[in-house]
């Protein structure tokens, strides 16, 4: 560990909650070498804002975010349900580097837009700023985001056309 920095650590074979670890505790004996290797780095900022589509804060927009790194076998190193406060905004000051994935968990709103795109990278030691345009839940919706297939940017001016 290293203050201001994000941690790793290994964990027991068949524990609670992680019955197969991806880094499991080693075995120190006498004339042998035991070896892992960890990485860590600077911690990082995320600020997530729920939004209406004419940019009114929306307080209290429930969604989890999950990491990509695990920690064992389908077990996230990071997976929270989180909320925004009363002014539709969310601070977390000390988030490790990863690749970030949204998913709405609240009843009575949905996400209409996201930016950026979801999921997300976090790099380390940087800020990241998340928006949610949300609207009122309704029974038939759709969520379409048109990105650039090589560079996974979004495009602008396309069109979509559903049919049957």
């Amino acid at each position: 560990t290293k203050s201001g920095y994000s941690t790793a650590r290994t964990y027991p074979l068949g524990g609670s909650g992680n019955p197969n670890p991806t880094l499991p505790d080693l075995t120190v004996a006498s004339g042998t070498v035991t070896q892992v290797s960890m990485a860590i780095d600077k911690l990082s900022a995320l600020a997530f804002t729920s939004v209406s589509p004419i940019c009114a804060a929306v307080p209290g927009f429930h969604f989890n975010l999950t990491g990509a790194k695990q920690i064992g076998a389908s077990v996230p190193k990071y997976s929270q349900d989180l909320v925004t406060n009363g002014s539709g905004s969310l601070s977390l000051p000390s988030m490790e580097w990863d690749t970030y994935t949204v998913t709405p968990t609240d009843s009575a709103y949905e996400i209409a837009g996201i930016t950026p795109f979801n999921p997300f990278a976090l790099n380390a030691g940087n800020s990241q700023n998340v928006q949610f345009i949300v609207v009122p839940k309704s029974s038939k919706t759709l969520q379409v985001a048109v990105e650039a297939s090589v560079t996974k940017l979004p495009l602008s001016g396309a069109t979509v056309e559903l049919t049957s």
